[in-house]
């Protein structure tokens, strides 16, 4: 059974925090649920990962650590303030993160402790989306006309770049979510983008792609590309796989459901398959999803591992 799941190994391993406390994992290449461990009895607000420790860090009411592939608990601690996007800075070891009020800060990752602070220029944008590339976090928002504004911080120094105003027009009735950004070897250049509402009902919700630098900086806007049977309420969240794009939210017709959309990974994005999937719970309170990219054989020997220890505690538990 065992050299069966392996010869079939993805190379995408979705990360989904849901509003059960849960993180489940989910293979997107072949469209099956990979199992889920507890993470938080409140609602998860989202997930990185320090995929060189096989860590997943999710964070809502608090801070928690866990080994992705087994589930294990290694860390936690109660959450001071809220955030829309979490990144784990290997390369620093700490995390840096974007609050609900636009101020960035350094964190130490084992306790929460503030390090450092930023704050993002222009009164008049309301910060909500951030994505990162190497050491350069981009962060993206809107005027109370539904304009879109981007600037972006090197979380080295801290030090914030002057905000740009873009002509791409987005609806102002609800935030942008949080973007990718990453090598397109199609165009053999950065491409990102974020996930936006400019309408209503089931074709509600857009892709707005952007170019970036070797270094990671924005410099444009490229193509959109309207995400299909989203419901209108849930913003879809956003991961970067091989050379293409998922969308992740809510389903338009079955709410109970999860709508996996996919897209290409180029400047101007197509459709390449659209599917839902039931995990029992829903995505809506996340705000940002992770994907663990080529997971490696032992990957999944230690998911298999794992699952088995924590069936035998619950077991002994029971007896």
């Amino acid at each position: 059974m065992l050299t069966c799941v392996l010869a079939h190994a993805s190379y995408d391993m979705m990360l989904l925090p849901g509003a059960d406390g849960r993180v489940h994992r989910y293979d997107p290449a072949n469209r099956i649920g990979l199992g889920s461990y507890q993470s938080d009895f409140n609602s998860l607000a989202g997930v990185t990962i320090d995929q060189p420790s096989r860590q997943a860090i999710t964070y809502g009411s608090r801070m928690r650590f866990s080994n992705f592939d087994t589930g294990e608990h290694l860390n936690s601690y109660g959450q001071p303030a809220s955030y829309r996007y979490v990144h784990y800075d290997a390369a620093q070891n700490l995390n840096v993160a974007l609050t609900n009020t636009g101020i960035v800060r350094k964190l130490i990752p084992t306790s929460g402790g503030v390090l450092d602070t930023a704050v993002l220029n222009s009164s008049s944008v309301t910060w909500s989306s951030a994505m990162v590339y190497r050491d350069t976090m981009t962060f993206v928002g809107y005027n109370f006309v539904g304009l879109i504004h981007y600037c972006s911080i090197n979380m080295s120094t801290f030090v914030v770049s002057p905000v740009t105003a873009t002509t791409t027009t987005v609806g102002n009735v609800a935030n942008p979510g949080n973007g990718v950004v990453g090598f397109s070897i199609a165009q053999n250049s950065l491409l990102g983008g974020f996930v936006a509402r400019r309408g209503s009902g089931p074709a509600a919700w857009s892709f707005f792609g952007m170019t970036f630098n070797s270094s990671g900086q924005p410099t444009g806007m490229a193509g959109s590309l309207d995400l299909p049977s989203f419901d209108q309420f849930d913003l879809p969240k956003l991961a970067l796989g091989h050379q293409s794009m998922y969308a992740v939210g809510q389903d338009s017709t079955v709410t109970s459901t999860t709508r996996f959309v996919q897209f290409d990974h180029t400047f101007n994005p197509a459709l390449m398959g659209s599917w839902t999937h039931n995990f029992g719970t829903s995505f809506q309170s996340s705000a940002q999803i992770a994907n663990v990219v080529a997971p490696e054989p032992g990957t999944w020997l230690a998911m298999a591992l794992g699952g088995t220890l924590l069936a035998r505690r619950r077991a002994k538990r029971a007896g």
